[in-house]
């Protein structure tokens, strides 16, 4: 099925979307698990295939197609490959009321689904929700109170609902970006539909930080949102996976922020965007002081003074690569 022309229909409760390229190693896993959040639901897969040249994967689509009546197989034929423009896809086909994402290496954990529908009933009024989520090295077992759970310091705005385990709302969520972080992650969101529409979905010109572009659009949008303190996904890691290479991380941060700090209809918030450039700046500054790389570090962080003249950390580091250089030299 091509995904190009917009599905109006809205007849079901939920569409989970499982972007899939040349994973068939994982495939089964993620879909079986999505599958079974549909028991008692009114709803439907999409996996939106993304080009794969596997066979194992081919083989794997190709049964969905023909023995699984809720799952829908469509193909990314829009020309723009990557995660971002696979989920556009899905999302313009989609018939749920409610939107779900879910990478297809990863997992959800039984009865998640059907927790946050009952929320959403709840609180009418929410467009959107995040919740925990565990990072997942199999074989071993899983670690820890979750992702956000055990990052409270970098997360203070949902640190009250982490530590009594209640839903907290938020009218407006762009305060709590620019506070600390967005407590989102893509296989933990759940949005109405057509309101993601309306934003555009995700960023299709971004490799990294596609989903990180669609929170912003909702938090700026200020539609009602609610944090879930608990685990509904289990985030596999994967050495060659691509948010798990060994690469300064800052840069997809950077054209993120900087694409809405030239966006007048987001002026407002240009002094904070311009902290979080530099935070960005800096952030790869200290990459490269870890690898040894003298002219990286100083460049990066001259840049984070560029955003955020007022930023120690940044002076610190111009300091600290020199001084890297001059160790470098007498070595």
């Amino acid at each position: 099925m091509e995904c190009r022309a917009l599905n109006t229909e809205s007849t079901l409760a939920v569409s989970i979307i499982i972007p899939v390229w040349n994973t068939g190693e994982y495939l089964d896993e993620s879909v079986q698990s999505a599958l079974a959040e549909l028991d008692g639901i009114h709803g439907e897969v999409i996996i939106v295939d993304d080009q794969s040249d596997d066979d194992h994967t081919l083989q794997l689509l190709e049964c969905y197609k023909t023995s699984w009546p809720s799952v829908n197989v469509i193909l990314n034929d829009t020309g723009i490959k990557g995660a971002g423009a696979a989920r556009n896809c899905g999302i313009s086909q989609a018939r749920g009321e409610w939107l779900l994402f879910l990478d297809s290496d990863d997992v959800f954990i039984e009865g998640c689904v059907a927790k946050r529908l009952a929320i959403a009933k709840a609180h009418p009024q929410l467009q959107w929700m995040s919740a925990d989520f565990y990072k997942w090295y199999p074989p071993a077992p899983l670690k820890g109170n979750g992702y956000f759970a055990d990052k409270l310091q970098s997360y203070p705005t949902i640190s009250e609902a982490i530590e009594t385990k209640a839903i907290i709302l938020r009218k407006s969520p762009v305060n709590n970006l620019f506070d600390d972080y967005m407590p989102a992650n893509t296989l933990v969101v759940m949005i109405k539909r057509d309101l993601c529409r309306s934003l555009g979905g995700f960023s299709t010109s971004l490799v990294k930080a596609e989903d990180t572009f669609l929170w912003l659009k909702l938090a700026f949008s200020k539609a009602p949102f609610a944090f879930v303190p608990y685990p509904v996904a289990k985030y596999r890691i994967r050495v060659d996976s691509l948010t798990h290479e060994d690469k300064a991380n800052g840069i997809w941060k950077i054209a993120l922020y900087k694409m809405f700090y030239r966006d007048p209809s987001f002026s407002a918030y240009r002094k904070r965007l311009r902290h979080k450039i530099s935070k960005g700046y800096l952030s790869d500054s200290y990459y490269y002081r870890e690898k040894g790389r003298p002219a990286a570090v100083i460049t990066n962080a001259l840049l984070a003074i560029y955003w955020n003249p007022a930023g120690r950390l940044a002076w610190k580091n111009v300091l600290a690569g020199f001084a890297l250089a001059l160790k470098l030299v007498k070595e």
